[in-house]
């Protein structure tokens, strides 16, 4: 198969690209369907291909682009609530909003909620969200406390159990509000632990019933967990959810002491 070398655009302006790869899909009504990664010679021709997983073929084309070639094309607005953009995890805040809060059981059932300010932490390489409660809407700084979320479906290492909520395939600052909305619309279970009440409740359904259209208290009703400074310090390392995992292990033997 012979690939078109010369481009159909004016090369006055811009240079001539290269042509380095391509991908090939390929559906069938009883094998369902793949795609195929070939690599293409300097004379335009297809090279054998291997098949690339469906879940990455985004990344693959994300990590061909070139920097100079998405600049002109990329927002250069930075979003106030961003944290951390690094290589291996995006973190941000979202500040308290009034929106139901949904519980299933045999049937949905709707809470009002003013729900807290929440930071979130989402490593771009798998399928996990950690999520954590702050005690004002203002961006923190690295001095706040940062304080374990009162919600359910958290396990205690704090990341959130997704079920049938799928995060974002390309985990980026641009998905944020996507991979949050896994949590927002998320219709709730059960309570993994009632470790971040400080007054523990019989059930952590009994403390959002008391707190149907009330902001939360998050310093009076929830127990700190460490400052933001030190979880700014474990993504930043280059083992982020190593040293997170770390981190939470050890500040829960603290908190169990």
């Amino acid at each position: 198969m012979n690939v078109q070398a010369t481009p159909n655009f004016d090369t006055t302006k811009y240079s001539a690209p290269t042509a380095e790869f391509a991908l090939v899909f390929y559906k069938s009504a009883t094998n369902g369907a793949c795609v195929t990664k070939h690599n293409i010679d300097s004379q335009g021709i297809l090279g054998d291909g291997y098949i690339v997983e469906s879940s990455t073929v985004a990344q693959v084309i994300q990590d061909a682009v070139k920097p100079n070639q998405t600049a002109s094309n990329k927002n250069d607005f930075i979003r106030s609530n961003l944290l951390v953009d690094n290589s291996e995890v995006v973190m941000w805040f979202e500040p308290s909003r009034k929106a139901p809060m949904w519980r299933r059981e045999s049937k949905l059932v709707q809470y009002n909620a003013i729900w807290p300010a929440l930071l979130f932490i989402m490593p771009k390489h798998g399928d996990s969200l950690y999520v954590f409660s702050l005690a004002s809407d203002m961006r923190p700084n690295l001095s706040d406390t940062v304080y374990i979320a009162p919600l359910a479906n958290l396990y205690q290492s704090h990341n959130f159990c997704q079920g049938s909520a799928t995060l974002p395939i390309n985990k980026t600052a641009e998905s944020i509000d996507e991979a949050a909305a896994t949590i927002y619309e998320s219709a709730f279970t059960h309570f993994h632990t009632l470790q971040s009440f400080i007054n523990t409740p019989k059930n952590g359904w009994h403390f959002w019933e008391d707190h149907q259209s009330k902001p939360v208290d998050i310093p009076a009703s929830i127990k700190p967990l460490c400052s933001l400074s030190e979880i700014v310090k474990a993504v930043s390392n280059g083992e982020a959810i190593t040293s997170l995992n770390s981190l939470f292990t050890s500040l829960n033997e603290k908190s169990a002491k």
